[in-house]
């Protein structure tokens, strides 16, 4: 199996295997030697049937685990990571890099990527937090979810092309949910303009139709740019080894095709993306130290089973032709390069023809050679058809889910200008710049979108982003501890600025609001005011020793476990004792039931509850829209309930 990642499934192996300084942050440098030996004598104690146990049930857990599931997870990981750094703590004196040794074996055992932090601090405060740990277990659900397809070879052109069926259906809800939370969070700057970060998100290239059209004005721009050169469009295709290939993809007669791969040996779409990388990183080095200037564009696309392969657009000069090709097919086949087909099938190379096509009558042109791959990849808009026949639409959102499952960048620029420059310009529209001619220039270019001259312009980088200047003391360190990285406030060249973000922003009022505010109970529950409660509660635990103790050992001797039994004792005190003040039948005031809603809104949230109203399946059989007040009503009464018997040891009457 090819593997880049550090975790490895087996651990009973030679421990130089783990690059270990590319994993610990930086601030342990000088200490590796000794922090590597640590985890060695530790990872050395590891049993491997009881490795591969706790391994497969976090597996099996996550694979059936709803959201609302996965956040007591990661509480519960959140937790129990924060108890062995606290102890690790103890043992080594406080020393934070030592104690971090400990952290990273339990997360390694678990197979979660450990936090990538500068410091070991941070490192550690990110492991202990519940909300890395529900981002962590999120992804690893998401790509165990994909592993199982894979296994079972569901994921094929005849079966479920590019990625699982219960994928894309995860993938889709967690669309709807986030742009559910997005609708109703709101940016309010300090003129008072208030938008929801859902509008504010449809005119970035967040929104799909905007995300191809700025690809295909780039792409077009380089083509113009090379025209004006003198240099050449080559495209090539670059396709991973045949063991990395989960399904067979052809046969003569078509009676294996989609059949599990006798080679497979078990490469994800991940690892597999990693080989790829690792193989342009090698074709770069050796390109650059031959001093070969190249300019354009990659694109990733899955192939019917999710194996990823590369589509390359490259503009150079006439001269270097061949050179380039000669490098990118020797490392492309540097893997089992001898294997049957590779020479055919791993390294495609063709030249984008110039002139007039004589078929359309129209110029032959390299940003429409890729066009279609763009197109694919993002909505499937003026495609048709897949390769294999399906409509490009629902084929794209199937490829993003691939995408985001695996963590795979669709689209990277390669040379050229900066983008995220150009970006910052097209934010200055028709506002003219009198400082800087270089800069107004450039400016112009963006607003028509003329990459090809805004590259000409700054090709060498000489507009650069201006950022703001970090706050001192501990308002530069974000929550875990790390600096704040700075953010944009414009574009500079040779010392003059220009200002593109001027409004500050704060996010405000969102729909959580609406479970925050206080209107009609949600609910009608046994009422008593909560000083009576508390100091029932107070009484109870004053005299527990002398009153209550003998009552928990009976019932412990009868069976009870420790806290049940507390619990029983605890809750018949408080409500005999409020019954004899109020008589049976009491209730709660609204004030306490008003500020147990807000406890509760705080506690839970509407992007979670509105998670768990979604995994119900209510959202099904909701006709009138009244299905999340329900849930909500639901969902307060069942919290308020666990609450009063955790504090109080009573239960909620119905």
């Amino acid at each position: 199996m090819y593997q880049t990642e550090v975790i490895q499934e087996d651990f009973n192996r030679d421990i130089s295997g783990l690059k270990i300084n590319e994993l610990l942050p930086e601030n342990v440098a000088l200490r590796e030697q000794h922090i590597l030996e640590a985890i060695t004598e530790k990872m050395l104690d590891l049993s491997g049937n009881d490795w591969h146990e706790k391994e497969g049930g976090i597996r099996f857990d996550l694979l059936n685990a709803g959201d609302s599931h996965l956040k007591r997870l990661a509480k519960s990981e959140a937790r129990k990571t924060k108890q062995i750094y606290e102890a690790a703590l103890s043992e080594h004196m406080g020393d934070i890099d030592l104690a971090y040794v400990d952290v990273f074996i339990y997360l390694t055992k678990k197979r979660i990527t450990p936090p990538d932090s500068k410091t070991t601090y941070s490192a550690a405060n990110r492991a202990i937090c519940s909300k890395w740990w529900l981002r962590r277990l999120r992804v690893k659900q998401a790509r165990e979810m994909e592993t199982e397809a894979l296994e079972k070879n569901q994921v094929s052109n005849f079966k479920q092309i590019y990625a699982s069926n219960k994928s894309v259906t995860r993938r889709e809800a967690q669309r709807e949910r986030n742009a559910r939370v997005l609708e109703n969070v709101t940016a309010v700057n300090e003129l008072g303009q208030e938008y929801t970060i859902y509008d504010l998100a449809a005119l970035s290239v967040s929104n799909p139709e905007i995300r191809r059209a700025e690809l295909m004005t780039r792409i077009k721009g380089f083509e113009q740019y090379a025209k004006n050169w003198g240099d050449v469009a080559e495209f090539y295709t670059i396709t991973c080894p045949s063991k990395m290939h989960a399904a067979l993809s052809h046969s003569k007669d078509n009676k294996t095709f989609g059949r599990r791969n006798p080679k497979y040996d078990g490469t994800d779409p991940r690892a597999a993306q990693k080989y790829l990388s690792n193989q342009f990183r090698k074709i770069r080095a050796k390109l650059d130290r031959n001093g070969v200037e190249y300019y354009g564009f990659r694109v990733v696309e899955p192939q019917h089973d999710g194996t990823p392969h590369w589509h390359l657009l490259l503009f150079m000069s006439p001269e270097s032709v061949g050179f380039v090709r000669n490098v990118f097919k020797h490392y492309a086949l540097e893997m089992d390069g001898n294997e049957k087909g590779a020479d055919l099938h791993r390294f495609k190379a063709e030249k984008i023809k110039e002139g007039i096509n004589p078929e359309t009558g129209q110029e032959y042109s390299a940003a429409g050679y890729i066009a279609k791959y763009i197109s694919k990849a993002i909505d499937g808009f003026g495609v048709g058809e897949d390769l294999f026949g399906n409509d490009a639409a629902a084929a794209a959102k199937r490829i993003e889910t691939w995408a985001s499952t695996w963590g795979i960048r669709q689209f990277q620029q390669i040379g050229g200008a900066s983008v995220t420059v150009w970006r910052e310009l097209r934010r200055l529209r028709d506002d003219e710049v009198n400082g800087s001619e270089l800069i107004e220039r450039a400016r112009q270019c963006a607003n028509v979108g003329d990459w090809a001259g805004y590259c000409q312009l700054n090709w060498s980088g000489n507009i650069k982003l201006m950022k703001k200047e970090l706050p001192e003391g501990e308002n530069a360190l974000n929550v875990y501890g790390d600096e704040k990285q700075m953010a944009v406030l414009g574009i500079e060249s040779n010392g003059y600025g220009v200002v593109t973000r001027p409004h500050v922003w704060e996010i405000g009022g969102n729909a959580a609001s609406e479970v925050h505010e206080v209107r009609e109970p949600w609910t009608r529950v046994n009422n008593c005011t909560e000083q009576l409660l508390e100091s029932e509660l107070a009484r109870f635990l004053k005299g527990f020793e002398s009153n209550h103790s003998g009552e928990v050992s009976g019932l412990i001797a009868n069976g009870f476990n420790a806290v049940d039994a507390i619990q029983a004792v605890k809750g018949r005190a408080i409500s005999q004792a409020i019954d004899e003040r109020l008589g049976k039948g009491w209730d709660f005031d609204d004030g306490f039931t008003e500020k147990m809603q807000l406890k509760f809104a705080g506690e839970v949230g509407f992007s979670e509850l509105m998670d768990e109203y979604e995994e119900s399946g209510v959202p099904n059989l909701d006709c009138d829209g009244s299905g999340f007040e329900h849930f909500k009503e639901y969902r307060f009464n069942q919290w308020l309930g666990d609450y009063l018997y955790q504090r109080y040891g009573i239960y909620l009457s119905e």
